[in-house]
């Protein structure tokens, strides 16, 4: 039946700008924040033990 071969192609390109949509909201909304606050918790530690803040040996 080929004249079903165009509903087919636009179902199957809606589903995947679909999942992409999701996908880039996902990673924006919840996984784009924590990997900042991770990093920016990195640098925090590593500016502090190297301006002396912090020190790795105690005498």
């Amino acid at each position: 039946m080929p004249q079903l071969l165009p509903f087919y192609l636009v179902n199957q390109l809606s589903a995947g700008l679909v999942t992409v949509a999701f996908l880039l909201i996902l990673i924006s909304w919840y996984f784009l924040p924590k990997i900042l606050l991770l990093f920016l918790s990195r640098i925090l530690l590593s500016n502090r033990v190297n301006y002396g803040g912090i020190t790795s040996h105690t005498p």
